[in-house]
């Protein structure tokens, strides 16, 4: 009988591991072996090591994926975006296999050089660009899960009133698929030079909404320096990242109105990405929009 992943023993939830997984991999698997590399709230993750040479990252979940738009995704982007495909488990809810992708999670202004991280950006603007679906977006509810309550979010209600009054402007983008848990720990980076994309994992979250409505978190989180939950954006390193990233990612609008929906977008996913924030993460909410307003509104009229 399938049960939740927290109640299998280490045998059972290796069970898939078995399987053939022709459409993941060029051979058969045998002889695996596995490790856990990530246990998270809905699910965990193996890395399975075939005695052929072959790897294989499998999950298994609470809650099902959605492979169709993940292959559609796979379509638009090639092999940045790992196929996943379910699997056969007896033992938990749901089970999937994805191929493994070599390279390292991305560590902006950490572990990699400005100069790397600015060819990142602009990489990564340009594969989300091309997610786009040749489908309008004004029948899409953008607010399908609800601004904030107001009187729960005293010191962002004048923000979350002017964001709502902006709302309508998001139907003006393309429909688009969005990954939804796009932060640096879910893209892998290969060894070359300069440093570029290799993967773009975890899309057990993907959706369809308007173009940079990533809700979990947003690009600033990628280029602004975050200690102890408070932002600490430099010039010298933060805004090249975030223009090489604005760049790619609007390379194709020549529309001043639409980059500013594309703003829109951007701030409204981060409010509804987080929800109401606690008091003391609050102040730095509104300094997270502010600055990406500051950034990118002057961009524009470009």
């Amino acid at each position: 009988m399938p049960t939740a992943f927290q109640n299998l023993t280490t045998g059972e939830a290796l069970e898939p591991l078995g399987q053939p997984l022709r459409s993941i991999i060029k051979t058969l698997p045998c002889s695996p072996s596995a490790h856990m590399t990530t246990k998270a709230a809905f699910s965990s993750t193996f890395v399975a090591n075939y005695a052929d040479g072959a790897k294989a990252v499998i999950q298994i979940r609470d809650s099902r994926i959605n492979t169709a738009l993940v292959g559609l995704a796979h379509g638009k982007l090639g092999n940045v975006v790992p196929l996943v495909c379910a699997v056969t488990a007896t033992k938990s809810l749901f089970a999937y296999g994805m191929p493994f992708i070599d390279g390292s999670r991305w560590e902006p202004l950490c572990e990699t050089s400005l100069k790397d991280d600015i060819s990142i950006a602009a990489h990564l603007g340009s594969l989300l660009s091309n997610l786009k679906l040749d489908l309008p977006s004004d029948e899409v509810l953008v607010l399908s899960n609800g601004m904030p309550d107001l009187e729960n979010a005293a010191l962002l209600q004048s923000c979350i009133e002017r964001l709502l009054s902006r709302a309508q402007n998001l139907k003006k983008l393309p429909l688009t698929l969005c990954h939804a848990d796009l932060h640096s720990w879910n893209i892998i980076i290969d060894n070359s030079t300069p440093r570029n994309i290799a993967g773009l994992i975890d899309w057990e979250s993907i959706t369809l909404l308007t173009l940079w409505y990533e809700r979990i978190p947003n690009f600033d989180s990628i280029a602004v320096i975050n200690r102890q939950l408070v932002d600490y954006p430099e010039d010298d390193t933060a805004v090249p990242i975030a223009l090489a990233f604005w760049e790619s990612l609007t390379a194709h609008i020549t529309s001043s109105e639409i980059k500013a929906a594309v703003v829109d977008s951007m701030c409204i996913g981060l409010i509804l990405g987080q929800g109401v924030p606690e008091p003391k993460m609050a102040q730095n909410t509104l300094a997270r929009l502010d600055w990406l307003e500051n950034i990118y509104k002057p961009l524009c009229k470009s």
